[in-house]
């Protein structure tokens, strides 16, 4: 697997907004709005965490299975 410091520029950018996107998926803030709100932030940051990854994999195909294989997400990267 790559390092984050190995991606290009725009793809660690992505990334970055993905591992934040993922933090605020489990946070407990989130829990906390109306349902319907939560569901349209909810499908809000699954989107961007898919095109991170689609950006992610256009650098490296073959590389990405699931949005927790982001390099960042993990926390020996940080």
């Amino acid at each position: 697997m790559l390092a984050g410091r190995q991606l290009p520029p725009h793809v660690r950018e992505a990334v970055g907004e993905a591992a934040l996107c993922g933090r605020l998926l489990t946070s407990r803030t989130h829990a906390v709005c109306h349902p319907a709100i939560r569901y349209e932030a909810a499908q809000t940051l699954y989107g961007r965490i898919a095109g991170a990854n689609k950006q992610l994999a256009a650098c490296n195909p073959g590389l990405i299975i699931g949005w927790a294989d982001l390099p960042g997400l993990r926390k020996g990267e940080r």
